[in-house]
């Protein structure tokens, strides 16, 4: 089972969809029992204690999606992992750290990138500009390889993180996708959350994760191939 927002769970396209809404406790009743459940949309503080009481009598196991941006840092370009400190002003931090404090796993993804969601074409509709700062990225499919191996190996209330393990500075993958793309110049944009480094050493041994995408050159080299041939 997988717990997306209310626009997601009602498209008529989906297969087997039902209808649910985190802001309509009647709607509730339509989850079902499930051996797992990959809980993909923000947690929010609001009705939680009771969502949670439903949610852990209905799934055994239960896999948060959160973010790494959620990670504390105190200096410029600071290396994170699983055991680093987390920014609990938040509310949804509050409420992930309530549902892990019960037993659920958290994993934390860093940028997420895949089909339709290229960091080149970031770059090259002015999203994103010329920055030292880091960028830390994950494929979706890798992402999903992280969450299954987390719902199958791991134990009760532990923390993960969904990342390649291959900080790029921005400046570094302009150079590179100018040269290898022909990409125009980029502006400089200034970044609005401080530079990090994400190192996912620990969750990529423990879970057992072969990475399908290494780094993000070999993701937007696939995605760029992919559209080449269609």
């Amino acid at each position: 089972m997988a717990l997306e927002s209310s626009k997601a769970t009602r498209r008529q396209a989906r297969p087997q969809c039902l209808e649910f809404d985190y802001d309509r406790k009647e709607s509730w009743k339509n989850l079902p029992p499930s051996e797992t459940c990959f809980w993909t949309f923000p947690a929010q503080t609001q009705n939680l204690k009771d969502f949670s009481e439903l949610i852990f009598s209905r799934a055994k196991t239960i896999v948060i999606v959160s973010s790494t941006g959620f990670f504390l840092t105190t200096e410029k370009d600071e290396v994170v992992n699983e055991e680093s400190k987390l920014d609990t002003s938040q509310d949804r931090v509050q409420a992930e750290e309530f549902l892990r404090e019960r037993g659920a796993i958290v994993v934390h993804a860093a940028g997420i990138y895949g089909p339709n969601r290229s960091p080149l074409d970031w770059l090259v509709t002015g999203r994103v500009g010329w920055s030292e700062n880091f960028l830390n990225l994950i494929h979706v499919d890798d992402l999903v390889s992280v969450l299954i191996q987390a719902s199958r190996l791991s134990g009760k209330s532990e923390r993960w993180i969904a990342s390649d393990g291959q900080p790029k500075r921005w400046s570094e993958l302009i150079l590179e996708w100018q040269k290898k793309y022909g990409i125009g110049e980029i502006k400089e944009k200034t970044g609005r959350r401080p530079s990090k480094r994400v190192d996912p050493s620990r969750t990529l041994s423990t879970l057992q994760i072969k990475l399908k995408y290494p780094s993000v050159y070999e993701g937007v080299d696939a995605m760029r191939g992919s559209s080449l041939s269609n």
